[in-house]
């Protein structure tokens, strides 16, 4: 979605903190058993509220199915509701875990970052970092100006972000079109409306 305008290398490849969302089964039965040990609890049970659209299910199965197999004594409930009453539950704060997504509407790692804000109203956990607040406000106000001082800072932020688990990314949607050769001038985005047809045309 956005490349280092010097090394044209791409943001996603340039994570410093690519660590904190690689899956680590060992680690995460070690810290459950540590959990239970200081919470003196032999089973928990947590309830998972995602919308009801087919993608949610199934990332919502998935996740039930990892915990459940892989940590010992713990099972999750999945509450599906209608996509528009999930998310009055996330801004209500009425959730344990919360399964949400976001696609962004301009094509700058900025549109994921600032939701994370402390005034922003999709930051659903209510998440503070005063450091990170600091670093959106410098991106924000910098927008064409010393690229490569905002692109280390959009890399700086996002590091605060995982290396704190503010959120914990999933996957990354992605979409596969059958079109027919014969439409050309159709513009596919990489954010924002996903299809252009304003310029498309039929070749005989």
């Amino acid at each position: 979605m956005s490349k280092n305008v010097k090394t044209k290398a791409d943001f996603a490849d340039q994570q410093s903190a690519q660590g904190t969302v690689t899956g680590n089964t060992a680690l995460a039965k070690k810290e459950w058993r540590r959990a239970q040990k200081t919470l003196k609890l032999s089973h928990y049970s947590l309830t998972l509220t995602v919308g009801n659209d087919w993608a949610s299910k199934q990332v919502a199965t998935n996740i039930k199915h990892q915990l459940e197999t892989k940590l010992n004594h713990f099972d999750v409930k999945i509450k599906m509701v209608r996509t528009t009453k999930a998310n009055q539950l996330a801004l209500n704060g009425q959730y344990q875990l919360l399964l949400t997504s976001w696609g962004a509407d301009y094509p700058d790692p900025l549109s994921f970052l600032q939701i994370m804000t402390a005034n922003s109203r999709f930051n659903y956990g209510n998440w503070r970092n005063s450091d990170y607040n600091k670093l959106i406000i410098k991106i924000s106000n910098n927008p064409t100006g010393n690229l490569q001082n905002r692109w280390q800072q959009m890399r700086d932020a996002e590091k605060l972000l995982m290396t704190n688990q503010a959120v914990t990314p999933l996957y990354q949607q992605a979409d596969a079109y059958l079109s027919n050769p014969k439409l050309n001038g159709v513009v596919y985005n990489i954010s924002g409306v996903v299809a252009d047809y304003k310029g498309a045309y039929l070749v005989k």
